[in-house]
This record gives C-alpha cells, sequence and structure tokens, in this order.
C-alpha cells in the first residue's frame, strides 16, 4: 500500500505540473482560486483552477442560454468549480495510481473510511500547503489575489471553510471566503429536536398543534408552538434501521408511518397518549414512492415504483388498487375532507380518484407531471413535476381544468399552500448540481417569488406552514446542505 508521504509527493508533483501548466498557457488570465477538487472520502484529487476570463466566458454563455440575468451570472458562477473551462483540465497520473494502491473508502467500514478519507484529505492539504510555502503561488500582494482551495461537490460548507481557513493568509480568508460562503436568506433557520437527522415528510395535525416528522429511521413529533418534541421513534421496531417514507396525521390524532425495509413496506399505526400504543401491519405492495392518510383516518394510499396505487384500511386490508398510470406517481395527495385522491405522472396525466366509490372521477391526460398538492379548502390543486422543468399547474379537482400556469423554468420537488391559501411555499432543486436547494415563497396573484431561502439543504422533499406566536414560519424536510441539521428544521419568515 502507498505510504502517506508518497502519496503526498504525488500530489504535490502533479499540482506543480497543473500550476506551471496554467500559468504558461493562459498569460493572460488572472487565476483567483486554485487547488484540489474532492469528495468526501477522497476517492478522487484533481487539480483544479477558477481565472476571471474564463469566468466572463462562461457567465456570458450562461446568460445567453438564459440560466442567469446578466447582473447575477459573475457571482453565481464564481466558485462553481465545475463551470471554470481549467476545471478538469490537468493530468493528475501519479496522484491516481497511488490512491489505486489505497484501500477503496466504500468498502471499508465506516470507521475505517473515515480514518483513510482524513488520510487522503491531510495529504491534499500538506501538498498544497508545501507548494505555497515554496512561493510557486507568489508572495506578498500577488499571493493574496489567489484562494487556494480543498473542497468539491460533495463537501458541505463546513469541510471546506475548515481547509480554506487552513490553506490561506486571514486576509484571503476574510476577504474572499467569508462573503462570498454565507449563506444568502431572507428570514433565518432554526432547529429543533434531540437528534440530527436527514427527513423525507412532513404532516400536521388538523388543529395545528403538532408537526409529525419522517426522519432517517426515526418517527418524531413535535408541538408547534414553540415548538417542542414529545416523540422520537425508531419504526417499525427499535435497531430496524428502515426508511421512513411519510407521515399522516387523523383528525382524532392517529399517527400513521410508513416505513421500508428491503423494499417491503410496513404501515404503523399509532395512538393513545403520547402516541405510545403502536400496531404494525406488513403491506403487500413493494418500493413505495409516496403515502397521504385521509384526514379522517379512514384509509391510506401509497403510489409505488410499479406504478400501482394502493388503498388500504387502517391495518393491511386492501380497500382498492389503481393501475392506470403508465410511470411514477411521485407525490399524490388527498383533499382536507377527505372525497379526493389525487395523483399524476408523465405519461397518462393528472388522476383525480373518488373515495366513496373508489373509482377515477376525473383524468385529464393533457397535464403532464407526476406531483400533486391540495390547497386548504380543497378547491384548487398545485401540479408540478420534480426532475423536470415542467410549468407549475392551479388545476380545480372537480374539473381538471387548469385555472393558472406559473412558468418558474425550475424543477419542483414539493409545495405547500399557506393557511389562507394566498402564497404557496415551493421545494425547487438547484439550477446548478452543486448548488443547494431552493425554498421559495410565491405569490400566487402576482405569479411572483417574493421570498427564497439557500442553503440549508441539498433536497428539498416537503415543506408545511406552521404559525406560533403569530410569526408564520416553514418546515422543511430533506437532505442538509451544510451540516447535519436537527430534526426539525424551520425556516422563519421576516
Amino acid at each position: 500500500m502507498a505510504s502517506t508521504s508518497k502519496l503526498t509527493e504525488a500530489i504535490a508533483q502533479d499540482l506543480r505540473e497543473a500550476w506551471q501548466k496554467l500559468i504558461k498557457s493562459e498569460k493572460r488570465e488572472e487565476i483567483y482560486c486554485f487547488g484540489i477538487y474532492t469528495t468526501e472520502l477522497g476517492d478522487y484529487l484533481i487539480p483544479t483552477a477558477c481565472g476571471e476570463k474564463g469566468l466572463a466566458k462562461v457567465a456570458k454563455r450562461y446568460v445567453k442560454e438564459g440560466h442567469y440575468k446578466s447582473g447575477e451570472a459573475l457571482e453565481a458562477l464564481r466558485w462553481s468549480l465545475p463551470d471554470s473551462p481549467h476545471h478538469d483540465t490537468f493530468k493528475y497520473d501519479r496522484t491516481e495510481m497511488l490512491l489505486s494502491d489505497r484501500p477503496d473508502p466504500y468498502g471499508l467500514t465506516e470507521s475505517q473510511s473515515d480514518r483513510e478519507a482524513r488520510t487522503r484529505h491531510q495529504a491534499a492539504y500538506t501538498a498544497l500547503k508545501t507548494l505555497d510555502k515554496e512561493g510557486l503561488f507568489g508572495k506578498g500582494k500577488m499571493r493574496e489575489s489567489i484562494t487556494i482551495v480543498l473542497t468539491g461537490p460533495d463537501n458541505a460548507d463546513e469541510f471546506a471553510l475548515h481547509w480554506l481557513k487552513k490553506l490561506n493568509p486571514k486576509s484571503v480568508y476574510e476577504a474572499f471566503i467569508e462573503p462570498i460562503h454565507q449563506t444568502p436568506t431572507q428570514g433565518t433557520i432554526e432547529q429543533y429536536g434531540s437528534r440530527k437527522s436527514g427527513t423525507s415528510a412532513l404532516a400536521l395535525s388538523v388543529d395545528g398543534q403538532y408537526i409529525a416528522i419522517a426522519g432517517d429511521t426515526r418517527a418524531f413529533v413535535f408541538e408547534t408552538g414553540p415548538p417542542r418534541q414529545v416523540l422520537a421513534k425508531e419504526l417499525p421496531k427499535r435497531g430496524a434501521y428502515a426508511n421512513l417514507h411519510g407521515v399522516s396525521f387523523s383528525v382524532e390524532g392517529t399517527l400513521a408511518v410508513l416505513t421500508e425495509e428491503g423494499g417491503k413496506p410496513t404501515l404503523s399505526i399509532l395512538t393513545g397518549k403520547n402516541w405510545s400504543k403502536v400496531k404494525h401491519f406488513p403491506l403487500q405492495d413493494k418500493e413505495p414512492l409516496s403515502f397521504v392518510g385521509s384526514p379522517t383516518g379512514d384509509w391510506y394510499a401509497m403510489s409505488t415504483q410499479n406504478n400501482w396505487l394502493t388503498v388500504y384500511a387502517p391495518n393491511d386490508e386492501q380497500l382498492a388498487r389503481f393501475k392506470a398510470h403508465k410511470d411514477w406517481p411521485r407525490k399524490i395527495a388527498v383533499s382536507p375532507n377527505s372525497r379526493l385522491l389525487a395523483s399524476a405522472d408523465r405519461r397518462s396525466g393528472l388522476f383525480v380518484w373518488d373515495t366513496l366509490k373508489w373509482e377515477p372521477a376525473i383524468h385529464n391526460a393533457g397535464i403532464k407531471a407526476n406531483a400533486v398538492t391540495f390547497n386548504n379548502k380543497g378547491d384548487r390543486m398545485a401540479v408540478y413535476s420534480p426532475w423536470e422543468r415542467d410549468p407549475l399547474r392551479i388545476v380545480n379537482p372537480q374539473t381538471g381544468k387548469v385555472l393558472k400556469t406559473y412558468n418558474l423554468e425550475r424543477e419542483i420537488q414539493t409545495a405547500a399552500f399557506s393557511p389562507d391559501d394566498t402564497l404557496l411555499a415551493l421545494g425547487m432543486n438547484p439550477i446548478e448540481i452543486c448548488d443547494p436547494a431552493e425554498a421559495a415563497l410565491v405569490d400566487l396573484k402576482a405569479g411572483k417569488i417574493i421570498r427564497s431561502q439557500y442553503g440549508s439543504h441539498s433536497s428539498i422533499d416537503d415543506l408545511a406552514f406552521i404559525t406560533s406566536n403569530g410569526t408564520t414560519k416553514i418546515a422543511i424536510a430533506g437532505d442538509p446542505e451544510d451540516k447535519a441539521l436537527m430534526a426539525l428544521t424551520v425556516w422563519v419568515l421576516d
């Protein structure tokens, strides 16, 4: 196995050659960033660079293609290393050969993998620091014009800032790094709970007093004003480490949780004081996508990866199964009065199901989407598409007709109506792959985004409005971006 010292030497040689090639071939380029592009586990260590000339060229192209407005592109792309024309143009054969001679981080235990990753990152840091001491990147004012980085697409800001601070003079860190890496937000992010946890789904109780959360392996319940955790429970049993796909509250306060382990789902029904009584029902379907429960508590619906939509009673009794979809219905929805169940996919269009007769009430094949959200009155639906830049449509669930269309040019993962149905909170994928996800607040009358929040999550999978002490907040479920967040993440609007 290649030693750490040999790995450090190989990285330094590859970096020196990359820098010399860059200076020689780009004499008129003003380089402002140089370093190593990596991952959290250090499975590759690639020399990378950014320059003002290259940035201007890329920004001009992106503005022309409509990805950014002219005044936004330069700053938005400044630290996006994969967009730099200098990125991934350097050889790093020595480093690659020695990395292949070391243990694969993905084939080790968690503790062994962490140690190997630390070794690789430390070798990269030492190589950069050694070259800097040699004066390779200049001295004095020349050096202060360059930011040395050790970062990558899978690294949180906490990781990047740790190395940036160690690799650069204080003046560089303060002048270049801190302002750029601060999260641009309108409003603030607050966290609550006893555990750090990614989340996948939220459910607000009918009276608004509680919010339930599907965490990584646990279901959580919080009082909403002020937020206080009252439940954290592994399901379907302690130590199961099952994936939680959805949660729902009935009007009587019954909590339902859908878990999945090895592709097989289990419906857990929690009742009693502090939801202490639990019953589990293994379900017949496999590989669930979305889960909702009727507010009346009479039934639960689940969409699956074989395009089915199945409805169960509060046990394992199957009430209905629909096979009309030809593609994945990613996010299904139930009306506030439990009378309608809505689903959509990108091939078959939109369906609205009558839950008394369990038959289709509406089918609009022209609305190609795969996610649906009801408003609080039940007389409107938001219909949209994760992973596709389709228009956001507001649809009448009684007729299936489109009432209004918004072209936000974004992939919308999830949506939630404000309590008065005048605003729509959206969780949207980033325009650039390495950017964080965006939570946005849309004025439905004006059709404009009036608030936005970046940086807290790499993906936003569910949203819910909560009100406490006269303050409107938006609970966010998804994968954390900067670092592991607590179970309940709340965007407090200003």
